[in-house]
């Protein structure tokens, strides 16, 4: 039998008994908003395999590991989160697959990424699809249904879409509740208003299945909102008036009544969920939920009671959920999700009852106990007299016994019970002892002869012994009386007594304020035991409190201080103090179980020890009990062996033989993962061989881990190791974190193993295999040697680039110049062909150009400029003067001089900034001569329109827009201009590229200008290249500026020759340009909305370009 289906039995054999006042209590855990839950009203909730409990609320996803509440919501900027909060359904698959059915779709939730997949019904007519998603299923072909607002319907995967399933019987716009597939693979359809609906296993046929009145075997109501198929085949079936099961033999649908009484109308059913043990756990729309076990006919019903806020927190509950241990989780309307666990029901508890309620303890202080040969236990209450506790009818009675002077009442302040061998009981109340009748209820008055002037007779103690004297302490002395004569036959001047204990021996353990006294004979005088300060073998110490033998015949002690062992051959104690495992030293009182284990009453709650192990196990008030703290002589083993303890709250009744250890193997989970205290989502971190992978410089990282246990989750111990840093297991008792600092460059494996709050360990638990990313130095020695030789290669390698770039600075110069008269050259003849074939502005065209280009030329050449100025090589000879001048005591100056400490890491910044320098310089350069190919690419191209028309080619647009972009706009972000292409594919087109790169040019250059008179942040220029539809489809280039802008008037003669765009123009950039795209069958337009709101230049050039304008003629 496993642990879960043993945990549920005993819970169902706590259930099946009566209801009273006096009966272990059911309790609910109420998990709300106070506690983490996004929100009170709970339609779904979920344990997955994990071991996590999920909580489908109105207001979000919550995820709850018996710590914390994890809550998943929309994000409106984030199509991978939820499609909707209203959470109405979950659903489990392998892989960690969650399917969350919400009020707007459905949602595949990949619990290893943390990404949400959405599905949603295709709109119809432009009117939005009800995605309304309340319940889901995964048939055996592997089609997933789900029931929904406007009828069922199923996910196709291949298109990612949701799709309507018309089945007979169900009108289009009919609410599904619930589906279920048998194990015939028929599909059961509970819906509202149109009844059942089976639907066979080729989803053709169905069958319909409605309520109709006055006929035996229908339906009781045609709103169908709960199914299950059990083990045995039978359907379950929950409607709006009851609950049913399917006949299939007779095709007929059977009542199932959850109330005897015929006057009460059986409830509106929501959910039907099995445990392991076959019990089924219903919830109900108003009346609480119920457990049903079929096969006993046993009915159990749990309601909200304003009274008792351990009771179901709302009467409206919408699901039930069970976990491996047996607990159940029920969704709550209103009052968030509520947790019931047999295993919290391990101590019967008898409180103080509230006012106005009948039952109970009226005073709620137990400071006497008695079991009675009957089976009852008899109560001493302080302030309220005796009770009569009957374990088998679990009833408490209230005492008022009659006095032997005629008078019948409440006897207050009961503090001390014993039995005497007729059956008799002898109490003491005030400064009175009476022996009570239990047949009569007849109280009669001890009076004694023989006792001593001082005896006055208030005891806490009374004790009957084997020879039927009775045993009394008070303030100044212990007394024995012959209770048959009423005659004291001892007296001893031992004062403050507060227990008595007779062993089989047959001797009289008394135990004092003052020490242990043990009287072996009535003549010889007692045995004294005390404390004595550093004597680990005397007692304790000598307020003794309790007294017991165990069946090995060990005499045990309880004191104020600790508990002892009397060693009868040497009269000596063994100690069990805090050190070896005790919570709490405070012994009250001490019971001894069958299998030879000590149960202690303490003021830290009970403790547990083992004799044989020396273990021990605590339960406090979290685990039932009335309170931590119980009171001496009120603790006592009834005839059927239950345990009693009495405190300050009322009193525990337990069988020690079925107080087990949860058994339930604890999952270990690391719930949150830090970086500089800051939380990360950790499956993001994790690399495509799931370990979490850092680099060094991140030196402080900790681990936040859970136990998904929740029974006691508090008391739930934690262990962890980092392997490779830890040699052994750190033991973190309850706390949940682990914090690491500075982790050297390695591989490691963090482990993590968990207990549960009965300390059953999940020893194989957690590993997340770690790996720090190493930093190129380790070592003080390697980082100076490895800084010297670099600092020294760079600076030989800076000093011959710096010569290069002198060297190529002259070349530059002198190619620039002959560039330049090579240019005056060509001005010259193209001002001549303009002349002869009226092409005159062809030759200004050029030198625009040209000076575009030259102007990215003038930046890189100013950006090499201010990195040769700000250059660290001065710096870095300076070091290399502290290092030339301590030749002679190197390492010294290294490790104790306060500056040659410093300069190993001033060396290395200096290097970083040195190679920073050369990749700088590196990339202007290429800048450069990119730039000077450019001019020499643009004279050719103009030198051939002189006499010959230019070559055409197959070119992408999109990647020569690009290049004029990278190489033009260089620098361009120093004058906080931010220039952005975008670009969708487009085909090859046939074009001159020489041409069109001017006009590309001449467009940038312009919108320049435009922006520089722009504040900052508001300098931005795009460039878009896109495809245009037509007959005739082309390609588009937009230059989009955020400008000055154009007057309207302006608008219309923007390309004519000498009109300019900006004061210092030359009036024939835009006029060339036009005339360029002219010759090449294209267009080039402007638009502005006006002055200071931007332009935007648009050229447009077919895909497939005919012949040339020009050539016709």
């Amino acid at each position: 039998m496993n642990a879960q289906r043993a945990s549920l039995l005993w819970f169902a054999a706590l259930l099946s008994v009566p209801v009273s006042a006096a009966q272990t209590p059911v309790v609910f855990e109420r998990f709300a908003i106070d506690r983490g839950l996004s929100q009170n009203s709970v339609r779904t909730v979920l344990t997955d395999s994990t071991g996590f409990v999920w909580i489908g609320s109105q207001d979000g996803l919550n995820r709850y590991d018996g710590n914390t509440f994890k809550v998943f919501r929309r994000q409106d900027a984030d199509s991978a989160s939820l499609s909707s909060n209203y959470i109405l359904s979950l659903r489990e698959e392998p892989g960690g697959i969650l399917w969350v059915g919400t009020g707007f779709g459905l949602n595949r939730f990949d619990t290893r990424t943390g990404r949400f997949t959405r599905y949603f019904f295709p709109s119809r007519d432009s009117i939005p699809a009800n995605n309304w998603i309340r319940t889901q299923l995964r048939d055996r072909s592997g089609r997933l249904w789900v029931g929904t607002q406007e009828g069922i319907g199923w996910l196709d995967e291949s298109a990612g879409q949701l799709r309507r399933y018309p089945v007979s019987g169900i009108r289009p716009l009919t609410p599904i509740i619930d589906i279920v597939e048998d194990k015939a693979g028929l599909l059961w359809i509970g819906t509202t208003g149109d009844g059942l609906v089976r639907l066979g296993a080729d989803r053709r046929s169905a069958t319909s299945f409605r309520a109709t009145p006055g006929i035996a075997g229908s339906l009781l109501h045609d709103t169908i909102r709960a199914l299950y198929e059990d083990a045995q085949g039978t359907l379950w079936i929950g409607s709006r008036a009851g609950l049913m099961r399917f006949d299939g033999a007779a095709q007929r649908f059977i009542p199932v009544p959850l109330s005897s009484d015929p006057r009460h109308r059986d409830p509106s059913i929501l959910a039907i969920v099995p445990d392991s043990t076959g019990a089924l756990w219903i919830a109900t729309d108003g009346s609480g939920i119920f457990r049903l076990a079929p096969d006993a006919g046993d009915i159990r019903h749990f309601l909200s009671s304003s009274l008792d806020p351990a009771s179901l927190g709302s009467n409206v509950a919408y699901d039930i959920a069970v976990e491996r241990g047996g607990a159940i989780w029920v969704g709550t309307i209103g009052s968030g999700a509520n947790r019931l666990d047999p295993g919290m029901l391990r101590f019967g508890v008898v409180r103080e009852a509230p006012a106005g309620a009948s039952g109970g303890l009226k005073s709620a202080f137990v400071q006497a106990m008695l079991a009675h040969p009957d089976g009852s236990v008899w109560l001493g209450v302080a302030d309220e007299g005796l009770y009569r506790f009957d374990r088998k009818s679990k009833t408490l009675r209230h005492l008022t016994p009659r006095i032997d002077t005629g008078a019948k009442g409440t006897i207050q302040g009961v503090r001390a019970l014993a039995l005497d061998r007729t059956g008799g009981i002898w109490m003491s109340a005030g400064a009175v002892t009476y022996r009570l009748d239990p047949a009569t209820e007849r109280l009669t008055t001890l009076r004694v002869t023989g006792a001593p002037p001082s005896f006055r007779g208030a005891t806490p103690a009374l004790l009957v012994d084997r020879r039927n004297g009775l045993w009394i302490t008070d303030e100044l002395m212990i007394v024995r009386v012959d209770s048959t004569h009423r005659r004291v036959t001892r007296a001893e001047p031992i004062p403050d007594g507060n227990v008595l204990f007779e062993d089989r021996r047959g001797a009289i353990w008394a135990g004092t304020d003052n020490g242990l006294y043990r009287f072996d004979n009535d003549s010889a005088p007692p045995l004294f035991f005390g404390y004595h300060s550093g004597d680990s073998t005397s007692l304790s110490n000598n307020d003794v409190r309790s007294i017991v033998e165990d069946k090995a015949g060990t005499v045990w002690v309880g004191t104020a201080a600790g508990l002892n062992a009397f060693d009868r051959t040497t009269n000596r104690f063994r100690q069990v103090r805090l050190r070896h495992g005790l919570t709490n030293e405070f012994i009250y009182a001490i019971l001894p179980d069958p299998s030879g284990d000590l149960w202690l009453s303490t003021n830290l709650g009970i403790e547990r020890l083992s004799v044989g192990t020396g273990r021990i196990r605590r339960y406090d008030q979290r685990d039932g009990l009335q309170s931590n703290e119980f009171n001496s002589n009120a603790a006592v083993v009834d005839t059927g062996g239950v345990f009693y303890f009495g405190g300050i709250s009322g009193f525990n009744h337990f069988d020690p033989r079925t107080i087990i250890d949860n058994p339930i193997v604890p999952g270990v989970v690391i719930s949150d993962f830090k970086r500089f205290n800051r939380s990360e989502e950790l499956s993001r971190l994790l690399d495509a061989r799931g370990r979490l992978v850092l680099p060094a410089r991140d030196n402080l990282i900790s681990f936040e881990f859970s136990a998904l246990s929740y029974r006691l989750p508090e008391k739930n111990r934690y262990a962890y190791r980092l392997e490779g840093f830890d040699r052994e297991w750190i033991e973190l008792g309850t706390k949940r974190e682990a914090t690491y600092t500075n982790l050297d460059p390695g591989t490691y494996t963090l482990r993590v193993k968990a207990s549960n709050n009965d300390g059953v360990w999940n020893d194989q638990g957690l590993a997340l295999p770690i790996v720090i990313t190493p930093r190129w130095w380790q070592t003080l020695w390697f980082r100076v040697l490895a800084v010297v030789t670099l600092a020294g290669t760079l600076a030989a390698g800076v000093g011959l680039r710096f010569r290069a770039i002198r060297s190529r600075n002259r070349e530059l110069e002198q190619l620039v110049a002959e560039r330049t008269r090579e240019i005056r050259r060509q001005e010259v003849a193209l001002r001549e062909v303009s002349r002869r074939a009226g092409m005159a502005e062809v030759a200004t065209g050029v030198l625009h150009n040209v000076g575009n280009v030259f102007n990215g030329v003038n930046v890189a050449a100013a950006v090499i400029e201010g990195l040769v100025k700000r250059s660290k090589i001065p710096d870095f000879v300076k070091a290399m003067g502290l290092f030339r001048s301590h030749d002679q005591d190197l390492g010294r100056f290294l490790t104790e001089d306060a500056r040659g400490k410093q300069l190993p890491g001033y060396l290395e910044k200096v290097a970083d900034q040195l190679s920073r320098e050369r990749e700088g310089i590196l990339g202007e350069l290429a800048s450069m001569n990119q730039g000077i190919t450019l001019v020499t690419q643009i004279i050719s191209a103009q030198q051939s329109l002189a006499g010959a028309e230019g070559v055409e080619e197959e070119i992408d647009l999109g990647d020569l827009v690009d290049d004029v972009v990278r190489h033009h706009t260089q620098g361009w972000a120093t004058e906080g201009i931010a220039v952005q292409v975008e670009r969708e594919p487009l085909p090859p087109v046939l074009i001159d590229r020489h041409q069109i790169t001017q006009v590309v040019l001449s467009l940038l250059t312009n919108a320049r200008a435009a922006v520089l008179p722009r504040p900052d942040g508001e300098r931005r220029i795009t460039v878009r290249v896109t495809q245009t539809a037509g007959e005739r489809p082309g390609a588009r280039v937009q230059v989009l500026d955020t400008g000055v802008g154009i007057a309207p008037e302006h608008l219309v003669s923007i390309f004519s020759y000498g009109v300019r765009t900006r004061p210092n123009g030359s009036g024939f950039g835009l006029h060339s340009a036009a005339n360029v795209m002219k010759e090449m069958n294209g267009t080039l337009s402007a638009e502005s909305p006006g002055l200071g709101h931007g332009a935007t230049f648009a050229l447009e050039i077919p895909l497939a370009s005919p012949a040339r304008g020009g050539s016709a003629a």
